[in-house]
């Protein structure tokens, strides 16, 4: 402590009643004032306890000693008034009071519901106001108005960060994992309900609460390290959720998105294993997506959870997720009709790429991806399904080749050769955004700085494919 530990007297804490006497601090300012005039505003005083008759000191002594980095000090009281103990009197505007005042409101209502989900005792009318407060929630903490748009679909570029910090300090993302956790727990008499039951439709109220939930989460720790620290703490509780369609998978890529210190202690090959399970069960871009977030931190490739990833995707037991490219040299040669027999009019083989997967009954499925850019751009759902989904394929292939990755690089290469990938690119039948793909993969092939110890640039493949590229395009 600042002060010899006999001079301090009392510590401040906190009291249920306001009205208590002993809550009582007098002002006295630091600049001499004429009888009893007023303190005024934008001052700095010392406070004086009533009932003590000691004055308000700092201490040394923290409150949060569990914390790796302690920020909050006691307050206590001594009798020695010192000048160096003032407090500045800092006004705060109406807005912050209400922001205040809401968040405070806010915990009280979270932590009443949470309650009787846990015992099963919500009415539907509580249900109701609950989901209200919870997208009142995402608009708090987004600082958005609500305009009717879809408030799982919110997105804020420039986050409010009194209003996340107001978030965590007034324990609402304390009260809104509760609310998670609630209905699953077994309170005696079994839960109110299980997780594998959310997918039936009796049950999608509570669905949707718990997507806002997962949504005010990721929204408060937008770009703020304090609250990613603190909702990485429920790692292992939200990684239970994943798979149930309450964007617990969404939440959890946000929060490790360029975060490599998360990202090296809590990712692991189950946590892989769980994502590439989800493009299986869903066949859906945007997990393909999470796996390439999950390989990068700041456009920087982290080597240990790239090499995870690539054991996982590149597993001959998960070949039927991904989708194949060939290079045919005929129709007629892919039908089973040799060549030479059935020659192409002009005399001439053509080659053209064409894609295999497997849809949703498992049967393999193949189309030129000429083809498929033409149907897709004449409105064929299906194909532009299956074109989507190879696109955000071919930007995880980049991800995880990227910083000269070569359990990637050798294994994609394979199938996804140099000539192939200027094949695609140069190609003006396909859309842009495809052929942006296509270049991305090159680059990770062929720009990415040399791993330590792998001999004159020259002497390896990537380099050899930049040359070729440069070569091309001259």
């Amino acid at each position: 402590m600042r002060v010899a530990p006999e001079k301090m007297m009392c510590t401040l804490v906190s009291v249920p009643e306001g009205n208590d006497i002993s809550s009582i601090f007098e002002l006295d300012p630091t600049t001499l004032r004429g009888g009893d005039s007023l303190v005024p505003r934008n001052s700095y005083v010392r406070l004086r306890h009533l009932c003590t008759n000691t004055w308000v000191h700092s201490t040394n002594s923290p409150i949060d000693k569990d914390e790796e980095k302690p920020v909050m000090l006691r307050i206590g009281t001594s009798p020695v008034k010192e000048d160096k103990e003032a407090f500045a009197i800092v006004p705060v505007s109406p807005a912050e009071v209400r922001d205040l005042d809401f968040a405070n409101d806010a915990s009280k209502v979270l932590s009443s519901i949470a309650g009787k989900l846990e015992k099963g005792t919500i009415t539907q009318n509580e249900r109701r106001a609950v989901t209200k407060l919870l997208e009142e929630l995402v608009y708090f903490v987004t600082a958005g108005v609500n305009s009717g748009q879809d408030v799982l679909e919110v997105l804020v570029n420039k986050p409010n960060r009194e209003r996340q910090k107001l978030m965590r300090e007034q324990n609402i993302l304390k009260q809104i994992f509760k609310l998670l956790q609630a209905p699953f727990t077994d309170g005696g008499d079994g839960p109110m309900l299980r997780l594998e039951e959310l997918g039936d439709q009796r049950h999608a109220p509570f669905r949707h609460i718990c997507r806002l939930c997962y949504r005010v989460l990721r929204h408060s720790q937008q770009d703020y390290r304090k609250n990613q620290e603190y909702i990485a703490k429920q790692f292992g509780f939200m990684q239970k959720q994943i798979g149930y369609d309450v964007l617990a998978e969404d939440t959890i890529t946000a929060l490790l998105h360029n975060n490599r210190k998360l990202l090296e202690k809590h990712i692991t090959a189950a946590e892989i294993d769980t994502f590439v399970s989800l493009v299986r069960k869903n066949r859906e871009p945007r997990f393909l997506d999470y796996l390439s977030d999950l390989c990068v931190s700041m456009n920087k490739s982290i080597p240990v959870t790239q090499e995870l990833i690539c054991k996982a995707v590149l597993n001959a037991a998960n070949a039927d997720i991904l989708i194949e490219t060939k290079l045919v040299l005929s129709r007629f040669e892919f039908e089973g009709v040799n060549s030479s027999e059935s020659p192409l009019e002009n005399g001439e083989d053509e080659e053209e790429v064409w894609l295999f997967w497997r849809d949703a009954n498992k049967e393999t499925r193949s189309k030129s991806v000429r083809e498929l850019a033409q149907d897709a751009k004449e409105g064929q759902k299906e194909d532009q399904d299956v074109l989507s989904y190879y696109r955000y394929q071919l930007n995880l292939f980049a991800r995880m080749c990227l910083d000269r990755q070569y359990l990637a690089i050798n294994e994609i290469s394979g199938q996804l050769d140099v000539d192939l990938i200027l094949r695609c690119m140069s190609d003006e039948n396909l859309p842009f955004d495809l052929r942006a793909s296509f270049c991305r993969l090159m680059l990770a092939h062929a720009c990415g700085p040399r791993p330590p110890g792998t001999g004159d640039p020259c002497e390896i493949r990537p380099p050899l494919v930049g040359d070729t590229f440069r070569n091309r395009y001259r």
